[in-house]
């Protein structure tokens, strides 16, 4: 008796778990069409913060002769979240098929993103704490 209604439960649960696998839709993820959009993302997601950034820096890095990566580097306020901001920033990265890493440096309280797509560096911002 226990032997058939642990079978019977199990059944149930393999055809629950086919039915959930046959109804899921996967996230679509929109693709990135040129990395202008990165610096777009940066920025919007930047916009909130502006009053706790001092300065703000933007430069070319000639990476090799078909292809030119922006470096950014932001001097902030103690106040500044940069944990929050990553998080933010890796969310909305994340749907375009980008990856984020971070490094923080001590004792420079330096935080340095990373953004690559497709395993190629394409921006890194360098937050620096004031």
């Amino acid at each position: 008796m226990i032997k058939q209604l642990l079978i019977g439960l199990l059944g149930i649960g393999c055809l629950f778990f086919v039915i959930a696998l046959v109804v899921h839709q996967p996230v679509e993820r929109s693709s990135l069409e040129e990395l202008s959009e990165v610096d777009e993302i940066i920025n919007r997601n930047l916009s909130d913060l502006r009053e706790l950034v001092v300065s703000s820096r933007e430069t070319q890095v000639v990476v090799d002769s078909l292809f030119t990566r922006k470096d950014h580097r932001l001097t902030v306020q103690s106040g500044f979240p940069s944990t929050a901001y990553h998080i933010r920033l890796a969310e909305e990265l994340r749907r375009k098929g980008l990856n984020i890493s971070g490094k923080r440096t001590f004792p420079s309280r330096e935080l340095i993103l990373y953004i690559t797509y497709e395993n190629t560096l394409v921006r890194k911002i360098t937050i620096q704490y004031q």
